[in-house]
């Protein structure tokens, strides 16, 4: 962001400019609701949930949603809001940019009633973007940066660590609880279409009834991913699905391992529909096994936030620099997945 960004920022008069607010009636009935949820890594599906649960609450309001053109593709968001409002992050740099201008002109026409950033990072240059729109109320988490903005603000270390349950408990100021239920994934475009990868799948080597462990195969160095590969013996009883990445070099493997070199999220999702288990790191593959309820191992940096709490279904593995595979929770995850598909 650069200097003059940062003038114009500073030159705000902030939320005191909107004068007087109506804070009942705008929460209770807005006409206009603009919801911003976290984009990055791994982020952006954990919101949905609360997108659902706005949804339901303001079953009468023209709900809105802010999404990144890469998320777009996660999700069918036009089935869940009336209108989905796309951007291109990379080319958001600053106030006198094409992009800033272009949406801050499409938020201003719509004049939103409400607005809520469900981020957990400070983000003054979305939140100046949004208030420069006007909306009513502006909701989000407390941030020296940003609270100028807004006219209502939550204090993060009074929200839940878990990215899911930190988004309930943000719109739960609105008077909102959650409604929803588990998140049934767009599938393949048609039964034709779900069968024909199944039996792409099929005959490269997964059978019916076979446990399954699913490895998103690009954050992990190909050689380590490969000894590990190798290791696995009869003990192990199941097969292994590389979700993209490079192949791995070859080597002697005792158990089927079957690679999807290029899978589109709709495919990802059918894919980690069949598995067991899954291996991978805080992204949006995750996000999917997470939201499929398919137990995981995710490595994740130290003190990472914007992902799920720990539990039945999710282990992390803590690392520093660079992501090495988490090879003794793995072992045990794929005990389990032996024990619980062949018991």
């Amino acid at each position: 962001m650069g200097m003059l960004s940062s003038l114009a920022m500073s030159l705000s008069r902030g939320a005191a400019a909107r004068g007087q607010v109506d804070f009942t009636r705008t929460i209770r009935r807005p006409k206009k609701v603009l919801c911003l949820p976290a984009q990055d890594d791994g982020e952006l599906l954990l919101a949905l949930p609360a997108i659902r649960s706005l949804r339901r609450h303001y079953r009468d309001s023209l709900l809105a949603l802010l999404v990144s053109d890469r998320g777009r593709g996660l999700w069918r968001f036009d089935d869940e809001v009336d209108e989905v409002i796309e951007f291109r992050p990379e080319l958001l740099k600053g106030v006198a940019g094409a992009e800033f201008k272009r949406l801050s002109r499409l938020l201003g026409s719509r004049h939103f009633d409400l607005a809520i950033d469900l981020g957990y990072r400070p983000r003054p240059l979305w939140s100046y973007l949004v208030h420069r729109s006007r909306p009513g109320v502006f909701l989000g988490v407390q941030s020296r940066e940003s609270d100028k903005y807004r006219n209502l603000v939550v204090r993060d270390v009074s929200l839940p660590a878990d990215e899911v349950q930190r988004n309930l408990a943000l719109i739960r100021v609105l008077g909102i609880s959650y409604e929803g239920h588990a998140a049934i994934w767009p599938r393949l475009a048609d039964s034709d279409a779900k069968r024909e990868f199944r039996e792409r799948l099929k005959g490269d080597g997964l059978k019916k009834q076979q446990a399954i462990l699913a490895v998103d195969a690009g954050p992990w160095d190909q050689r380590e991913l490969s000894v590990f590969l190798d290791s696995l013996g009869r003990q192990h009883p199941l097969a292994v699905l590389l979700l993209g990445g490079e192949a791995p070099p070859a080597g002697q493997r005792e158990l089927p391992v079957v690679r999807l070199e290029s899978p589109s999220p709709a495919e990802t999702a059918e894919a980690l529909a069949c598995a067991h288990g899954f291996v991978g790191i805080k992204n949006d593959v995750f996000s999917m096994a997470y939201l499929l309820r398919v137990p995981s191992v995710i490595a994740v940096p130290d003190g990472v936030r914007g992902i799920p709490s720990p539990g039945p279904i999710l282990r992390l593995a803590p690392h520093k620099g660079r992501p090495a595979f988490p090879r003794p929770a793995v072992l045990k995850l794929i005990d389990e997945i032996s024990h619980r598909v062949h018991s």
